[in-house]
C-alpha cells in the first residue's frame, strides 16, 4: 500500500506544470480578495451590533472576522509557497526544453555524419575523376592553342567560358515619379505648386490639380518613363579544378569540406528546422 501511495504522489506531482501552478495562483489571488471584502462586510455590520448591545450577534460576527482574517493569513502563505513551487517548475521546464533541443540537435549531427561518410564520400570519388579528366582536358586545349597563337590563327575558347558571362549593356524603359520641381515634369516652369498643402480624403495621397499658364490641368506629381542604359558586369568565374585543388577526404583531412564564408542555402535551412523540430 505504501508503494502505491508513493507512486501516486510521485505522479501527482510530475503532473503539476508551470501553467497549473499560475492558474492555482490566479485561483487563490481571488480567494484573498473576496476574503478581503467579506471582512470589510462584516466590519461594517460588527458596528450596529456594538451600539446595540447585540453581544450574542456581535460574537458571530466578530467570530466571522476573525474565521475571515485567518483564512487571508492562509492563503496568504500557500500563494508564497506557490510562487517557489513556480519558480522551481519554471526552471525544470526550461532545463527539460534545453534537453529536448539537445537531444535534436543531436540527431541532426548525426544525419550530418552520415552525409560525410555515406554520400559525400561517394559523390567525392566520383567528382575527383570528374575534375581529373577536365584538368587534362584544360592542359591539352592550352597547349593547342599556344601552337594556333605562334601561327597566327583564332585560338580555342576555353571549357571554363561557359561558366563567364561577358559583360553587356542595355536600354531598358522605367517609370519614375516626378514633381513639377523636377526638370522631367512635362509641365516643369509652367505650372507652381500650391502654397497651401491641404490634403483630400484621409489617407489620401497628397496630388491635387493645378492650371498651367496656358490653362492646361495637370497634376503636381505623375508618372513618366524614362529610358536608361543598364551595365551588367561581366563575371569570370575561376577554373573548377584550380578553385577545388584537392577534395578533402571524407574521414581525416585538414581543407574544409565547404566555404564557411558562403551563405547557406535559406530552404535547407528551413527544411532541416522543420524536419528536426529546432
Amino acid at each position: 500500500m505504501g508503494g502505491k501511495i508513493r507512486n501516486a504522489i510521485v505522479a501527482a506531482l510530475d503532473a503539476i506544470t508551470s501553467g497549473s501552478v499560475r492558474d492555482r495562483i490566479d485561483a487563490e489571488r481571488k480567494r484573498l480578495d473576496e476574503e478581503g471584502e467579506r471582512e470589510k462586510q462584516l466590519e461594517s455590520a460588527r458596528i450596529p451590533l456594538l451600539e446595540s448591545g447585540n453581544d450574542a450577534e456581535l460574537d458571530k460576527v466578530e467570530a466571522s472576522i476573525n474565521e475571515s482574517r485567518a483564512a487571508q493569513l492562509r492563503i496568504q502563505e500557500r500563494i508564497e509557497l506557490l510562487g517557489k513551487r513556480l519558480s522551481e517548475r519554471e526552471q525544470q521546464e526550461q532545463q527539460a526544453k534545453f534537453g529536448e533541443l539537445r537531444e535534436r540537435v543531436d540527431r541532426l549531427r548525426q544525419f550530418g555524419e552520415g552525409l560525410i561518410r555515406n554520400e559525400y564520400a561517394k559523390a567525392a570519388d566520383e567528382l575527383a575523376k570528374v575534375l581529373q579528366k577536365l584538368r587534362a582536358v584544360d592542359e591539352l586545349v592550352e597547349g593547342a592553342n599556344y601552337t594556333l597563337a605562334r601561327a597566327g590563327l583564332e585560338c580555342v575558347a576555353p571549357t571554363n567560358a561557359i561558366r563567364c558571362q561577358r559583360g553587356r549593356s542595355e536600354s531598358v524603359t522605367r517609370k519614375r515619379r516626378v514633381g513639377l520641381r523636377d526638370p522631367e515634369h512635362p509641365y516643369y516652369g509652367r505650372a507652381q505648386l500650391p502654397h497651401n498643402r491641404v490634403s483630400g480624403d484621409d489617407g489620401a495621397e497628397w496630388n491635387p490639380e493645378v492650371t498651367a499658364d496656358n490653362g492646361e490641368r495637370t497634376r503636381c506629381f505623375v508618372e513618366i518613363e524614362q529610358t536608361v542604359q543598364v551595365h551588367h558586369t561581366a563575371e569570370v568565374q575561376e577554373v573548377l579544378h584550380r578553385a577545388i585543388e584537392v577534395l578533402p577526404s571524407a574521414t581525416t583531412s585538414h581543407v574544409p569540406l565547404y566555404a564557411s564564408d558562403q551563405p547557406v542555402d535559406q530552404s535547407v535551412l528551413d527544411q532541416l528546422r522543420t524536419e528536426y523540430g529546432l
